[in-house]
C-alpha cells in the first residue's frame, strides 16, 4: 500500500507498507516505511519498522501508531 504524505513545509514524503522475503522459500516479512526528502538541503529521512508477517499482523495497530507519530523538523 502506497500513499504520498502531504506537508505544509518543504518536505516531500511517502508512506508504504510492503512484504519482502530474502529467498523464494524464506518466510515473508512486512515493513512499514516512511520517507521524507528535503530538496532544500538534499537530505532524505527514512523510518522503517518491520518483522515477520505474523508478528506484523499482531502488532499492526501499534506499528501504524508509531509510524504516524514520527516527526521531522526541517
Amino acid at each position: 500500500k502506497y500513499e504520498p504524505i502531504k506537508r505544509r513545509d518543504s518536505l516531500q514524503g511517502s508512506h508504504v507498507v510492503f512484504n519482502l522475503r530474502s529467498t523464494s522459500d524464506a518466510p515473508w516479512s512486512t515493513y512499514d516505511m516512511r520517507t521524507f526528502f528535503d530538496p532544500g538541503h538534499y537530505r532524505m529521512y527514512t523510518l522503517i519498522i518491520g518483522c515477520l508477517g505474523p508478528c506484523f499482523q499482531q502488532a499492526k495497530n501499534r506499528i501504524a501508531e508509531v509510524s504516524a507519530s514520527w516527526r521531522i523538523k526541517p
